[in-house]
């Protein structure tokens, strides 16, 4: 494989090997698979495989192991707690936090700049501001600093349940991982969320100075608005999700029926042998 060579998306130096980075880290992947040696298909075209997540080459060595440290931590003292326990997410904290932005970064930075996902001219300014603010922080931790969190952005983290899904929803969806940026209807928000193992990660960047409903809000009203809503896009979104995933649902029928059911049985078969053979 030839090596990537360019500039890291989070140091900024140049002419660096780039590691195949995930965007959603491995350990959150690792945690749902089925077996230990089964792969992720890409909902939309099931041919399409993942080993243990997407990747991108993205960030130098250095970087990933910077980024590391959280990943671990969030899944050694976070995900895990929720998946052995009664399925409550315990609270947030600084780690935590710090690993949720490094997430939201790097799935909009796949968006804004990989993928070229904004249109509009306005929406992808707001969105590029977002990025820049989680990059100037993560770059700062990075070095050594202690940066304050960033400036109008907040993390939110729920269960498919606390928005309001069925337990046939949160079933359905349980297994899945996605992530990606939107905004509010008015625009007030931006939103960048991932979804794994059942809970809802949200971080959302508020531009300065939004007027909601005609008047500016105080900061205490705002967030009480914020947390609310939050909630409610979240809820739209994963409804959009859904209806899509129906959507796909017979067109995906069709490719299993044509031999790639047999082929995934089968697999699944030899790595039922293989976990007992260990």
């Amino acid at each position: 494989m030839k090596d990537n060579i360019g500039m890291c998306a989070l140091c900024k130096e140049e002419n660096v090997e780039l590691r195949e980075s995930h965007i959603i880290p491995k350990l959150a992947y690792k945690r749902i698979k089925a077996f230990q040696n089964s792969r992720f298909r890409n909902f939309y075209d099931i041919n399409s495989i993942y080993q243990d997540g997407e990747k991108k080459p993205l960030l130098c060595s250095n970087c990933e192991l910077f980024f590391s440290k959280y990943e671990t931590h969030f899944a050694n003292n976070y995900l895990d707690k929720f998946l052995e326990g009664n399925r409550k997410l315990p609270k947030l904290y600084d780690k935590i936090d710090i690993y949720i932005f490094s997430v939201a970064w790097r799935i909009l930075y796949d968006d804004l700049f990989i993928l070229n996902s904004f249109d509009g001219e306005y929406a992808r300014k707001v969105f590029e501001e977002f990025e820049k603010k989680l990059l100037c922080y993560l770059e700062e931790l990075r070095i050594g600093s202690s940066p304050t969190s960033p400036q109008c952005i907040k993390n939110y983290i729920f269960t498919i349940r606390d928005l309001g899904f069925i337990n046939e929803v949160a079933e359905f969806l349980e297994p899945s991982l996605f992530g990606y940026s939107f905004h509010s209807g008015d625009q007030s928000k931006y939103i960048v969320f991932s979804h794994y193992a059942g809970i809802i990660i949200a971080t959302v960047y508020r531009p300065a100075n939004v007027i909601i409903l005609g008047r500016k809000l105080s900061e205490y009203i705002l967030d009480r608005y914020t947390s609310q809503t939050v909630k409610k896009l979240l809820n739209e979104e994963i409804i959009y999700q859904v209806n899509k995933m129906i959507e796909q649902q017979p067109i995906n029928e069709k490719v299993l029926e044509a031999g790639l059911r047999e082929k995934i049985k089968n697999r699944y078969k030899l790595d039922k042998k293989m976990n007992r053979g260990k």
